[in-house]
């Protein structure tokens, strides 16, 4: 891992039950261990997936950063909803092009309307809350905005979601920035962070499926 890059990230994708979770053990020791201050639940459907951490310059759609993806809302304790531009199996369900994705500022999104705008613990791999991909779900605060953006070929797109200047809403005023990534087609997804370790100081976090 190279820190120089300041990322941390991780790229999931459906598998066999089969398969084994030593994997998954290790990314979720690695993802502990860049938290620093945050208490970390990891919990879920991690088992029906394979899992990868990598490395990657982070490359922001956010416009204060140079990018030119398009707003969707800041702030606290919002949701707002957007059309999904391509089909997308999640967790066992198709999801169809048009259909309605929920995007939250406390740091996930949603395939389903159930998932309000909670930040507390005990929602990740509940079956109340099914569909949902916890990318850094806590109490915050999205200072600047949520923007998403789709790029690529049709057959071969893929759909950026991005948290820029999210801070914790009671923490130490520090920010980050996140992504969430789907791809056409393969059913991947990909969670990335700006920063390969960073303090918040906070509420308990969630990150997973």
């Amino acid at each position: 891992m190279n820190k120089q890059l300041g990322t941390m990230n991780t790229m999931l994708q459906r598998k066999p039950f089969s398969t084994l979770i030593l994997g998954v053990l290790f990314g979720l020791l690695f993802l502990v261990s860049s938290t620093d201050s945050y208490a970390v639940n990891y919990a879920g459907r991690l088992n029906r997936y394979s899992y990868f951490s990598f490395t990657t310059p982070f490359v922001s759609i956010a416009p204060a950063y140079g990018g030119s993806g398009t707003y969707l809302l800041n702030g606290d304790d919002g949701q707002t909803t957007m059309p999904l531009p391509f089909d997308f199996n999640y967790d066992s369900s198709k999801f169809t092009a048009g259909s309605l994705l929920y995007v939250c500022d406390n740091g996930f999104a949603a395939f389903n309307s159930n998932s309000a705008t909670q930040y507390g613990t005990g929602y990740l791999g509940s079956s109340s809350y099914p569909s949902e991909l916890f990318v850094a779900q806590g109490d915050l605060y999205v200072n600047t905005g949520i923007y998403y953006q789709t790029t690529g070929a049709i057959g071969f797109r893929v759909l950026t979601i991005e948290w820029s200047d999210t801070r914790a809403f009671s923490g130490n005023g520090k920010v980050t920035n996140f992504q969430l990534k789907l791809y056409e087609g393969t059913n991947v997804f990909e969670y990335l962070y700006r920063d390969y370790s960073f303090t918040l100081a906070g509420p308990t976090m969630s990150f997973g499926v």
